[in-house]
């Protein structure tokens, strides 16, 4: 967990609700330089979502520009 990516998140005003809660969870995962590797089934338990439903919002937040997404390669937050 990197604080540094937390503390990221809850200064963000770009995302709210269900974006807000996946970018938390994807933080959670990342290292100081916001790399990191979650699977989408944990990101989507953590989110208390389905599956379809956390590609969604990975989807929506790469769209933003909050993250890069590398198959693969695993997640980069902004």
């Amino acid at each position: 967990m990197s604080i540094k990516a937390m503390q990221y998140v809850f200064e963000n005003k770009t995302t709210k609700g269900s974006q807000r809660l996946m970018l938390l969870a994807i933080a959670d995962r990342c290292d100081d330089e916001g790399v990191c590797y979650p699977g989408v089934n944990k990101l989507a338990e953590k989110c208390n979502v389905k599956r379809r439903q956390a590609i969604n919002l990975i989807q929506d937040l790469e769209r933003l520009g909050e993250i890069r997404v590398s198959e693969g390669q695993g997640v980069t937050t902004k």
